[in-house]
């Protein structure tokens, strides 16, 4: 059952990595929020902790088609790259 858990854990970051762009800004966070957890139990949500996830913002001045301009994940951190919330 285990296995099962982690394989369709490792199918949803694939897509979510890949696809990006095509999920809401809230949805991906979420997701990979939950997945980060699970890597780092000692986290402390109730101090805003945000191990295991980085925002940057994307720095060209254009209209973007979307609020995730780049999602990937490496070593078991998210990189978000995002494109509103005055991140300039």
């Amino acid at each position: 059952m285990g296995t099962d858990i982690r394989k369709n854990s490792s199918l949803i970051i694939d897509d979510l990595v890949e696809n990006g762009p095509a999920y809401n800004v809230w949805q991906a966070v979420r997701i990979a929020d939950r997945f980060v957890k699970k890597l780092n139990p000692q986290r402390d949500d109730s101090l805003f902790e945000q191990t295991g996830l980085k925002f940057r913002p994307f720095e060209k001045y254009e209209y973007p088609p979307s609020d995730i301009k780049k999602i990937s994940y490496e070593e078991g951190v998210f990189h978000f790259v995002l494109t509103f919330l005055g991140l300039y």
